[in-house]
């Protein structure tokens, strides 16, 4: 398996999860070992779910699914991504 494979995968499935939910990706970067998103999503979705859930959580089973390998490597042991992440919000209207 190839970076650039799973690199367009990642923003794949990240396009895919934004367009259904209607958030807005402003700007996008996926780095071999971590993802940098600038994203406007609607009030009715909260930060966590969105993060967590949603495009971790979606994302890394597309990847397993993709990739079936990676689920063999010791490294991976089910896992896609760190536990945490780090949001920043930003309020328009001020």
């Amino acid at each position: 398996m190839d970076y650039p494979e799973l690199k367009e995968e990642v923003e794949r499935g990240i396009e895919t999860i934004n367009q259904s939910l209607v958030c807005e990706i402003k700007e996008k970067n996926v780095q071999k070992d971590h993802v940098h998103l600038i994203v406007s999503i609607p009030p009715k979705i909260s930060v966590s779910k969105y993060v967590g859930t949603t495009i971790k959580g979606k994302v890394a089973i597309k990847i397993f699914q993709v990739f079936k390998g990676l689920m063999e490597q010791k490294y991976w042991v089910n896992h896609f991504g760190a536990r945490g992440y780090f949001v920043i919000t930003i309020d328009r209207n001020k």
